[in-house]
């Protein structure tokens, strides 16, 4: 065991230790009183936000997270390829294992992870990947995390193994327990194996950048490429100002009549074989003259710059990589929405002064603050709008993870009783009483 210091560099309050087992960490759950699942880092970590024990030490009663006591679980030990069958299609891997190097070793058998994992170069392990069930741009066509993890195991709040799913894509053996533990943040179980179903690459891609004058003239582009036939593999709509730098000058097109920088500007992403590609490009952009009645601002973007471009996009490059590790400026929430919420979103949003990523189609939204919003004002708007909002890095007026939660709130709380009835493993990431 070693200590730990609090990410904001105060003092020491846990102990981290990195089990090498399944057995090891179904021992160390079983025993300890706090248990904080952690993988690579990159991700939210809003429970470690808590307030820094008494200078006496011992426990705060009013919050059990800021005790001197809590185990950190560092689950990066627990990595490496348990089966891969490349004729089948599925690969299982042990939690820890950095997306990274589970993506080397499925490119080399032109195979990848279709729902686009985030911040892989910044050190994403699987395991977090799914605990977090954040899926990058990418998903759009074929799904998020939730749809290609198979099986899992696990060890709940009261130590004990659990397994569930198995490992072929066809299997429909009781209650879909992998589904439920994407997005659940480490709150009922810890992350032990994972099971994945995988796809085949597709040959090449090119990205087509289009200048819009508006978000609504954006949101009548994205809605009709988003109902045609053409299943391009990404739709993002950045708001003026949020790819400065991100893309080469040659392929910034400027919307007509605006001043240059001032567009928003709408990607939109197509796989395929290579001999198809441009025509593919040609029918995006005459998608959207039919749409808008005009032919738009638009460029190709195409080979190491295009995938320079979405490597930028899932590193969270816009935002200065706003990842658990470097949660400086002001916060960065992800957003959860509608296609046809988009511009009533965006209003409220620049409003507020924030620079905004409308991603996989309009249906989710990375906002980034210069400094801290007005919550009371900006909260009670999301929530009339039915916007759940998870805060992502930075501070925020509740510490647990969902600014405004989803919904199913009270079946998630039902199911923490069944998994976790101690409270051994972190609350779930809403205000208590939600």
């Amino acid at each position: 065991m070693t200590a730990a210091g609090r990410p904001d560099g105060g003092p020491e309050r846990a102990a981290v230790v990195r089990p090498a087992s399944l057995e090891e960490l179904a021992r160390l759950v079983r025993e300890a009183r706090r248990v904080l699942p952690r993988g690579g880092g990159t991700k939210v970590r809003s429970w470690e936000a808590a307030p820094a024990p008494p200078a006496g030490g011992g426990r705060d009663a009013a919050n059990p997270w800021a005790a001197d006591d809590v185990l950190v679980l560092d689950t990066t030990g627990l990595a490496g390829v348990v089966e891969y069958d490349p004729a089948e299609f599925t690969v299982t891997v042990r939690a820890g294992t950095p997306v990274a190097a589970l993506e080397a070793l499925l490119a080399e058998h032109g195979q990848y992870l279709p729902f686009d994992p985030l911040l892989v170069d910044a050190g994403a392990t699987v395991g977090g990947t799914v605990a977090m069930g954040v899926s990058g741009a990418c998903r759009l066509r074929y799904g998020g995390v939730r749809d290609f993890v198979l099986g899992v195991t696990c060890v709940d709040g009261e130590g004990r193994v659990v397994r569930a799913g198995g490992r072929v894509v066809k299997n429909a053996a009781g209650y879909d327990l992998p589904k439920f533990l994407c997005g659940s943040m480490g709150r009922f179980a810890v992350l032990a194996e994972l099971t994945f179903k995988v796809f085949p690459r597709p040959e090449e891609f090119l990205t087509v950048v289009l200048a819009c004058p508006d978000v609504a003239e954006a949101a009548t582009a994205l809605r009709a490429l988003y109902r045609s036939p053409l299943e391009p593999h990404a739709l993002e709509v950045a708001a003026p100002g949020v790819l400065d730098g991100l893309l080469p000058a040659e392929v910034a097109p400027a919307a007509p009549t605006e001043p240059a920088g001032s567009a928003y500007l709408l990607l939109v992403r197509i796989g395929g074989p290579a001999t198809i590609l441009r025509g593919w490009a040609d029918r995006v952009i005459e998608c959207v003259r039919e749409a808008t009645g005009r032919p738009p601002a638009a460029e190709v973007l195409a080979g190491a710059a295009e995938r320079r471009l979405w490597t930028a996009l899932r590193e969270l490059a816009w935002a200065g990589r706003r990842d658990a590790g470097r949660a400086d400026g002001g916060p960065l929430l992800r957003l959860y929405s509608r296609p046809a919420l988009m511009p009533e979103l965006d209003a409220l949003l620049d409003r507020h002064g924030a620079r905004r990523l409308h991603s996989q189609a309009a249906t989710a939204a990375w906002v980034l603050f210069p400094d801290e919003p007005a919550w009371e004002a900006l909260l009670p708007a999301l929530r009339a709008a039915a916007v759940p909002a998870l805060l992502w890095a930075g501070s925020g007026p509740w510490p647990g993870g969902y600014l405004v939660p989803p919904a199913g709130t009270a079946v998630a709380q039902a199911l923490k009783r069944v998994f976790d009835p101690h409270g051994r493993l972190p609350p779930l990431p809403w205000e208590e009483g939600v």
